[in-house]
């Protein structure tokens, strides 16, 4: 049975997007760029479909819940917050919580410390809860297992997650522009765009990120740190999906098809810009003529034509 562990830096990331969080005395997520989410729930074709569901976004934080009396509950937990005295702020983005265990647990998405270590492989992590979930991959019991790679999971959610990137699937729709994601977290990161905000600051180079994972990410140009290799030719990588869509390369395996067409690829991404072919969507727009492209690097050589060229 084939083994999968990306999902959980996935896992990670989510985690910090649930985390209620302020900035001051001002909520940095701006009520106006709240939009309404829909979400259209795929359904079995053995079950009758459903109208999709409305979601109804907190303003303060952009949790989402699917009926209003859970968002006015959830919504007095900021209330009863912001009365207590700012005692633990944020010594990177001014987020302030209240108590000092979450407020530690948010500035290690700023410094990427990862303290908990797995017993038997010695992987680090931000949280216990993320370290136990790791070290249940050692486990050989996965009894949920993925029809169309064979990919096995530990519960029904993570499989139904998983099979997204094998249909394309994306449930999850910004009624503020459009855009769909497989995940709610993508989106509530994907909000950050209509907002403007940049919580995540590098103390390197001072560029700012809308979320964490991309900081940590980021962190690794500086570094040059590669801590992820081939088992097979020993090639370094930055990011274990990287590394992963290359060892695939020696064994050939391509577990992600297109639902449209039927061909296969060796990495979501790739089926990803590959979907585009078929839905026309072009995201890259020039910002001389408008013309737009499939792919940023079409879009880089295009520009080029607006440059003019030297006469003499």
């Amino acid at each position: 049975m084939i083994i999968k562990e990306e999902e959980e830096e996935d896992d990670e990331a989510e985690a910090e997007e649930d985390e209620m969080v302020y900035s001051g005395d001002r909520i940095k997520l701006d009520p106006d760029y709240l939009p309404e989410v829909t979400v259209a729930t795929g359904q079995p074709q053995n079950q009758k479909k459903k109208a999709a569901k409305k979601l109804h976004p907190c303003p303060d934080c952009g949790k989402t819940f699917d009926r209003p009396s859970h968002l006015e509950r959830h919504e007095n937990t900021h209330t009863r917050i912001k009365k207590l005295a700012p005692d633990y702020t944020c010594s990177y983005c001014g987020k302030i919580f209240a108590k000092p265990s979450k407020l530690a647990r948010h500035e290690r998405g700023h410094t990427g410390e990862k303290p908990y270590s797995c017993c038997k492989c010695g992987k680090c992590f931000a949280e216990p809860g993320h370290r136990k979930s790791h070290e249940l991959t050692h486990n050989e019991e996965r009894p949920y297992t993925c029809a169309d790679c064979g990919i096995g999971f530990f519960n029904q959610s993570k499989l139904q997650r998983h099979q997204r990137t094998h249909t394309g699937e994306k449930p999850y729709c910004c009624t503020e522009c459009g855009k769909t994601f497989a995940r709610s977290g993508g989106l509530k990161t994907h909000w950050l765009s209509h907002t403007g905000e940049r919580p995540y600051l590098c103390s390197d180079c001072g560029k700012s990120f809308f979320s964490s994972g991309d900081l940590k990410v980021h962190h690794l140009t500086h570094t040059g740190e590669k801590p992820h290799c081939c088992s097979v030719c020993g090639k370094g990588f930055a990011q274990r999906g990287n590394m992963r869509a290359h060892e695939r390369s020696h064994s050939g395996e391509r577990p992600y098809s297109c639902a449209d067409c039927g061909a296969n690829f060796a990495h979501s991404n790739y089926l990803k810009i590959h979907r585009r072919i078929h839905t026309g969507e072009r995201p890259f727009p020039c910002p001389v003529c408008g013309k737009r492209f499939i792919l940023s690097g079409h879009l880089g050589r295009h520009q080029k034509t607006h440059i003019p060229k030297n006469n003499t």
